[in-house]
């Protein structure tokens, strides 16, 4: 359900909502009591709307914070990293 919602916040956000679209994803994003996906999840569109340094920071806080680097999620927001700073 919540992949869907932040797609649709990317399409909002495209469709000249972006301030709109971006506060909702920030809030989730920056939310410690979220699930780590959803939070990564934001952050990537976040990425996608423009906002590439604002998305950096909370995924490198992300990947800092997991204790196992190896985990499946850990994994996820390091190649999320690596593809938004990909040049």
């Amino acid at each position: 359900m919540w992949d869907s919602q932040v797609a649709y916040a990317e399409v909002v956000g495209n469709l000249g909502y972006k301030d709109k679209a971006m506060d909702v994803l920030l809030v989730l994003a920056e939310d410690e009591t979220q699930e780590c996906w959803l939070r990564r999840s934001c952050a990537e569109t976040v990425g996608k709307l423009g906002e590439k340094e604002k998305a950096l920071d909370i995924l490198i806080n992300l990947y800092m914070a997991q204790k196992d680097k190896y985990e499946m999620e850990a994994r996820r927001i390091y190649n999320s990293l690596w593809e938004m700073t990909a040049i």
